[in-house]
């Protein structure tokens, strides 16, 4: 298994309640290659965004601009 540094599962739960798709899931899904990237299609693009760059940014080094 890779080291994982981002649980996406956390994430797909913190978009329980949107509406969304994943397209072209990997089948080794959790685990992630870095720079590879997951096809999400929604609804509400703001909505779901806000969500997403919310979970993200918890990752990023204060350092980084």
């Amino acid at each position: 298994m890779n080291d994982i540094k981002i649980n996406f599962q956390n994430l797909f739960k913190l978009l329980n309640d949107k509406d969304y798709v994943v397209v072209k899931l990997d089948p080794n899904f959790p685990e992630y290659v870095p720079g590879q990237d997951i096809d999400i299609y929604c609804r509400n693009i703001e909505e779901t965004s806000r969500v997403i760059i919310s979970f993200l940014t918890t990752f990023i080094n204060n350092n980084l601009s």
